[in-house]
This record gives C-alpha cells, structure tokens and sequence, in this order.
C-alpha cells in the first residue's frame, strides 16, 4: 500500500512567494511522476477566482495536470460522485489559505472530509498553506473569526496541534504558547513562513524550507510554561536533489547573512561578463579589485541587515542580486544601489523582475520615486522599464579609475 503523505506548510509557497516555488516543487517531486495530476482546493477564500488563477500559473511551471475544485458556489459544485472520482484520480491535492472554520463546515456538510480521508489512505499527496496546513491536524489555533485566535477543531489526519505564520504574524507566536501553556491546545508543531513539515504515515518525516532562515518548532508544556524545540529544516535551495525538474526554477528571495560571499561572487561575474563593450580592461579592472575580506563581508551583511537585498537563486546557488536603500537628503526618493546578474541568469527575466521587486517595496514604504546610476551597458535595460535620464552623465571613482554612469529615475504610481 502507498504511504500516506501530508506536506504541511507555516506559510510561502506559490501564493506568498510567487518567485519562490521550492515548497510547491518538493511536493511536486514527491509523486514521482514527470506530469503528475494536482488540483487547487481554494474553498478557504470562497472559491477565490484570482488564487486559482494564480495556481494554475504557477504549477504549470511543474507539471500541466492541474485543476481547480470549486464547491462554494452550488452552481459551480460537483456531485459528490464527481468530486470523490476526480480527487480520487489526482497525485497531489492541494488546499489554499484562507477561513479555515467555513472551509471545514462546508466539507463536512458535502462529505469532502471523507473523500479526503480515502485520498490520504490510497496514498494521494494532500498539501496545503495556512488553513490549508492546519486542517490536517486535530486543532490549531486559527483567525477565522475577525480580531482573535481561537483553537478549533480540525480533521485529525495528523495529531495534535499546528500553528501557521509563526512569524508572520505578531500575535501567532505568543498566543500559541499561551494556549499550549494553559492547557487550551495539545502539544504540536508551529512553522514560520516559509516551511513546510512533511508527514508519512503520521510521522515527521522531515522539515524543508523556502527561506535559509526559517524554522519550525515542538511546542509543548511543563509546569504550566511553553517550551519551544527548534527544528532546523533543510534549506530546499541548498539541496535540489529534492526537487526534480523544480530545481532548474530561478528563485528569487531576500538575502540572508551567509549570502554576503556568494552575493559578491555574483557582482564581479556580472561585470566582467557584459561591461566588456563599454569599459576599459582598466576600468573593469578596478571595478572587481576588492577582495572578499572582512570589510567587504561586513559591508555585505550590514547592507543585508538593514536594507532591502534580494538574491536570485539557480539550482542552489547565487547567480544575481538587487540592493534598494533610502537616498540619503531625499526622502522622497529610494535608490537602486545595485542590481548584477551573473551569466547563468541573463535572459531570463530576472533582471525585470528584481526591478519590479525593488518598485514594489519603494511603493510599499511611500517613496515617490526610484532613483539609480545606470552603468552605460545597463542604461538600454532601465530605459525599456521606464526610467528617464536626469542631468549628466556622472563619473564613479573606483581604486582612483573613473567609471561613467548615468543618473535615471523614475516615478512610482500609487
């Protein structure tokens, strides 16, 4: 008989990290197959049409089987023969975010709680963030009712309790503890944003991540006080062995410390890759002298710390990375400090994508523009995203050579 598989995940995944698709492709690799069946359950947002859009977007990446189950709507529902046979025909079913407490009332009203019970027990992979996490075990804390967390009842596939966002959202954490402490929830399992915690046959099997710095955890009482035990997942983009065909999926993610060495291997590939045509040997010379010393680490990891870097991975390794920071005298202005891809990511779109990263976290901190000094070789590049020349050109003094470079900027729509 197969194994029974649940892949649970805290948050992240297709829905939360649309540039970020290693928990989808361990579920993915899990089947086995090179085009395996998976439908979206998105009943948690009310058949949410924008987030089966996104589903299917995505996991066509993966694999092009994939399909949408939609049973909010009477109109839109199968019968229950229908979606007992269609589920029954998938290799991964996998269950969306949203209100955990509507979702599972609606399966048990329609049965769906049964057929995911024999899916789980023929050896369909069942996966899911959030609600989509939580249901699978016998009760987690949830928000499902406005304002609070409450511990509810779940479908009890695997036991004990599960906590989602851990740190994603300030008040997951401490409310968990508190209900673990007093008695309100049994021992479980709390994941951060970005990991998932795989089950066969009702036992961990192993912890994976998204994100180099995420975690899960045990959660338990003693003495009326919670504990944590940290479990330290297997970072999937250092292992993408697990991931099948996923593995050759660029991913793009925020820096984290240890990627200070592989950031600058990065930057001085990309230069000596594509400035060839508009700078001098002299000048490219200069532009990658400085060695990786304890200086350049610490300049890395403070900017790491206390900006906002973002790295694009190839099958495990740093291939490229964007650095956005405050314009120092311009509040109103943010600055592309640095945006290199080394030769495995060019054309790829990542370049426009880590633009679009940049603009979106400016926006989202209110700065009425994107400023940069464009190198002569990229200027054609930002021109096509929209940013204008401003003034003349400018020249950067790197080791006493001067480098030309272009001021650009370009106004962010609210």
């Amino acid at each position: 008989m197969a194994a029974k598989q649940i892949v649970a995940m805290g948050g992240g995944g297709f829905s939360m990290e649309p540039d970020n698709l290693l928990l989808d492709a361990y579920v993915y690799t899990l089947t086995g197959k090179t085009k395996p069946k998976a439908t979206f359950i998105p009943t948690a947002s009310y058949d949410s049409q924008q987030y089966g859009y996104r589903f299917l977007k995505h996991w066509k990446k993966l694999t092009r089987s994939v399909s949408i189950l939609q049973m909010v709507d009477e109109g839109e529902r199968p019968g229950f023969d229908a979606m007992r046979s269609g589920l029954l025909d998938q290799d991964v079913i996998y269950v969306g975010g949203g209100n955990t407490l509507n979702m599972i009332k609606l399966w048990r009203e329609l049965g769906v709680d049964r057929i995911l019970r024999e899916c789980y027990e023929n050896g369909i992979i069942l996966a899911g963030i959030s609600a989509g996490s939580l249901c699978w075990f016998e009760e987690g804390p949830t928000d499902s009712i406005p304002g609070r967390l409450t511990m509810m009842s779940c479908l009890g596939f695997l036991g004990g309790s599960n906590c989602v966002h851990y740190d994603g959202e300030a008040e997951r954490r401490p409310t968990f503890q508190a209900m673990v402490a007093a008695g309100e929830a049994k021992p479980g399992i709390a994941c951060d944003d970005g990991v998932a915690v795989h089950y066969v046959d009702g036992v961990l099997k192993r912890v994976v991540s998204s994100r180099p710095a995420a975690r899960a955890y045990r959660v338990f009482a003693k003495d009326g006080k919670a504990f944590e035990s940290e479990l330290v997942p297997q970072y999937l983009g250092g292992h993408p062995d697990f991931l099948g065909k996923g593995a050759r999926l660029p991913v793009i993610r925020r820096a984290v410390l240890d990627d200070a060495q592989a950031i600058h291997i990065a930057h001085d590939a990309s230069i000596r890759a594509f400035t060839s045509k508009d700078y001098s040997d002299a000048q490219r010379a200069a532009w990658t002298a400085s060695p990786f010393d304890d200086e350049r680490r610490t300049n890395l990891e403070r900017q790491i710390r206390e900006e906002a870097v973002w790295v694009t991975e190839i099958g495990g390794v740093v291939r490229g990375y964007c650095h956005i920071r405050r314009l120092s005298g311009e509040p109103e202005t943010a600055y592309l400090h640095a945006l290199y891809l080394a030769p495995e990511a060019a054309g790829k779109g990542l370049g426009k994508r880590l633009v679009e990263l940049a603009e979106e976290h400016a926006r989202a901190e209110n700065f009425a523009h994107l400023a940069l000094h464009a190198s002569k070789n990229a200027k054609p590049f930002y021109d096509k995203l929209g940013f204008t020349p401003v003034g003349d050109t400018l020249l950067h003094w790197v080791g006493g050579i001067p480098l030309q470079c272009q001021p650009m900027v370009k106004p962010l729509t609210r």
